[in-house]
């Protein structure tokens, strides 16, 4: 595979709502970014490939398991 151009992307964080898990909780909104396209491809994020999250306050940086 040839080496990718780095890159930005802008996505937007939407709401999300997720469904109670029992009877007595409420269902609750909570922040979900999707990411899709043949650029994910393009770096090295490949269908099926597992990745770390590290999160900092106003940051997350995905990086594929076993650094590749």
């Amino acid at each position: 595979m040839a080496q990718a151009i780095p890159s930005e992307k802008q996505l937007k964080i939407i709401e999300h709502v997720e469904s109670p898990r029992s009877t007595f909780e409420r269902s609750r909104r909570v922040p979900m970014i999707r990411m899709r396209g043949d650029w994910l491809e393009e770096n090295g994020f490949v269908a099926g490939e597992r990745v770390v999250v590290t999160v900092e306050r106003g940051r997350i940086v995905l990086t594929l398991a076993g650094g590749a």
